[in-house]
Order: C-alpha cells, then structure tokens, then sequence
C-alpha cells in the first residue's frame, strides 16, 4: 500500500513528559486510516516525523499487511528525512 498523503491533527505536546500525542490519518489511493499515536520526543527530534513513523509502525502490525511489512510505504514526498528512520 502507497500512502500518498499523511495529515496530522488533534496535536499535544506535554513538555514536561517530552511526549506528543495526536491523530495520523493516512490516506492511499484506495483508503484512508486514521490512528491514535504518541511519540517520546527527544531533543532535535520533530514530534510530527516520529507521529508518523508510530502510525505506520501501527500500520505494518495490522493483520492485513503483517505478513508483508515492507508493503507499506510512504511516498516519497511525505516521507521523513532516512535519518529519522534510523533510531
């Protein structure tokens, strides 16, 4: 599945705990997904880019592509920089 386009809404950020909370919807040609997702923000890190990657982290464990992973994929215009990827 090519998700052609993320939009994230409902964004909080509790700076105290360094954790971001919002909804991903994730669209492709054929469906959209929306999912509840959270990210440990670190310093340097962009909350909106590991919201993302939890979303398609979701993604990837649900039955439906949990037996082929690597169908998932973000087009590459909305995809986050390779570096983010790495932790």
């Amino acid at each position: 599945m090519l998700i052609e386009s993320t939009d994230v809404s409902d964004f909080r950020y509790d700076p105290d705990l360094k954790e971001a909370r919002a909804v991903v919807a994730l669209t492709a040609r054929d469906r959209a997904i929306t999912l509840f997702c959270h990210a440990d923000v670190t310093d340097g890190s962009d909350a909106i880019d590991l919201l993302v990657e939890d979303a398609l982290r979701q993604l990837r464990r649900m039955p439906e592509f949990r037996r082929a992973p690597d169908s998932v994929q973000l087009a590459t215009a909305y995809a986050p920089p390779a570096d983010s990827l790495a932790a």
